[in-house]
C-alpha cells in the first residue's frame, strides 16, 4: 500500500540507503563495479532503447545511467511518491515516474532494458512483480535483477533494520533470502530465460574464468574463493529469446555468496 511505503521509506530511511550506496561506490567500491558491470552489459546488448530503474529509491544508479546513455534515455520508477518527488527535485531534466494504477499499462512495451536492483528481497511476492515487469520490456528487452547473497535474511541490511527497530516497527526489510539457485528458479518459473550472471565481491576486485559459458568471480587465495563466508552481490541477466537448457547442470558447481546480479530477457509472447 503507498501509505505503508511511505511510511517505511521516508526521509531519514532514503538517506541510509544513499549513505550506503556512496560508500560501496567511493569506499569498498563493490557498488562502483555492480554499476559498471550493468553499464558494461547494455552498451554489449545495443543501448538504442530506454532504461528504466525499478525501485530507483535515491535515484544514484538513475543518475549514473544517464551520465552514460543520456538523461533522455533513462527513467526511474518508484512505489514511494516521496521518494519521487525528491529525485525529480534533485534532477530536474531526468524522467521520474510513481508506480501506481495505470503505470504498467502506460508503459507497456517501452523499454529495452529494465533495472531491478536491491529491490525483489524486499518483496513478499517477488514472481508477482517479475510477471508484471515483462509488459514493460520491449520483444528483445533484458531484465537486470542484483540481489544481496545473505547468510542470514537481512544480515546486509543492518542499519535499515536497526533504524526500524529503534522506531519499534519489528519487520526485517528484506522478506526473502535469495541465492543463485533460488532466483534463477524464480525467474525461470515467471518465463524468462537466463543469459547471464556476474557475483560482484563486496571488499576485493575478483579477476574473472569461464566456466561452461557462465562467468564467475574466482580468487587465488583459497580463502578468497567463493563460499559461504565471502560476501557478494550477484548480477543476473536473463533474456527472453535464449533458450534456458539444462541450468541445473551448467550452475550445480557454484556456491552461495554475497551480492548477484541476474540478466534475462521477456518471454515471447
Amino acid at each position: 500500500p503507498e501509505r505503508n511505503s511511505n511510511s517505511t521509506y521516508n526521509l531519514f530511511y532514503q538517506r541510509i540507503i544513499g549513505t550506503k550506496t556512496l560508500l560501496g561506490r567511493k569506499l569498498l567500491n563493490y557498488k562502483q563495479r555492480e554499476i559498471e558491470y550493468i553499464v558494461s552489459y547494455i552498451r554489449s546488448s545495443g543501448n538504442s532503447g530506454l532504461i528504466m530503474d525499478m525501485g530507483c529509491s535515491t535515484g544514484q544508479f538513475t543518475r549514473v545511467l544517464a551520465s552514460e546513455f543520456g538523461e533522455s534515455h533513462v527513467h526511474g520508477a518508484d512505489i514511494s511518491k516521496k521518494s519521487i518527488e525528491r529525485c525529480q527535485k534533485r534532477n530536474p531534466k531526468l524522467t521520474f515516474r510513481h508506480i501506481g494504477n495505470g503505470f504498467y499499462r502506460e508503459n507497456e512495451g517501452k523499454y529495452q532494458h529494465v533495472l531491478l536492483s536491491h529491490v525483489l528481497e524486499h518483496l513478499d511476492r517477488p514472481a508477482h512483480m517479475l510477471k508484471k515487469l515483462q509488459s514493460l520490456l520491449r520483444f528483445d528487452g533484458s531484465l537486470i535483477v542484483s540481489v544481496p547473497q545473505e547468510r542470514i535474511r537481512g544480515d546486509s541490511a543492518f542499519p535499515e533494520n536497526l533504524y526500524n527497530l529503534i522506531r519499534f516497527r519489528f519487520a526485517n526489510v528484506h522478506r526473502i533470502k535469495h541465492s543463485l539457485g533460488s532466483l534463477s528458479s524464480l525467474l525461470t518459473e515467471t518465463g524468462y530465460s537466463y543469459k547471464n550472471h556476474r557475483y560482484i565481491h563486496s571488499i576485493i576486485k575478483a579477476k574473472n574464468k569461464n566456466v561452461l559459458g557462465i562467468t564467475v568471480s574466482w580468487f587465488a587465495p583459497n580463502w578468497l574463493k567463493p563460499n559461504k563466508y565471502n560476501f557478494y552481490i550477484l548480477v543476473s541477466v536473463l533474456s527472453v529469446t535464449i533458450a534456458h537448457n539444462h541450468l541445473e547442470k551448467r550452475l550445480k558447481d557454484f556456491e552461495k555468496s554475497i551480492p548477484l546480479i541476474n540478466i534475462a530477457m521477456r518471454p515471447e509472447k
